[in-house]
């Protein structure tokens, strides 16, 4: 199929050089230390909207090919980290989870990756 393709020669091209494969030295800190697990990682979001918005990738690269124990992992990490913003400031208690998978979901990065926030007040004005 040719998706498949062009999936494969995506991750073949950026592998070597990902930021998420190389969060350490490559990706923001937040304001609260990295939180992750054996298979899921986090970093702060470069261009921030919220005070706290971060980001969490499973530490395999490819795009599509991550197995459904990495994907619970994922989500798992996921609840955590919104569990350690909020107890960093307790106002903010709103969640709110994106997934950006390839670039026609609006991701940067062919990594796959969540981006997450914590809010003082309902998502986008909702009362």
């Amino acid at each position: 199929m040719i998706v498949d393709c062009s999936v494969e020669e995506l991750n073949q091209k950026t592998q070597s050089d990902c930021d998420f494969c190389n969060y350490k030295r490559m990706t923001a800190r937040s304001v609260f230390p990295r939180v992750e697990s054996k298979l899921t990682a986090s970093s702060s979001n470069a261009f921030v909207f919220e005070a706290f918005h971060g980001i969490l990738f499973p530490r395999t690269h490819h795009p599509v090919k991550f197995t459904k124990e990495q994907f619970i992992d994922m989500m798992e990490t996921t609840v955590k980290w919104f569990k350690t913003a909020y107890n960093e400031d307790r106002k903010f208690k709103y969640p709110h989870m994106m997934w950006d998978l390839l670039s026609k979901a609006s991701a940067s990065q062919p990594h796959p990756h969540v981006q997450v926030t914590l809010a003082p007040a309902r998502h986008y004005g909702i009362s």
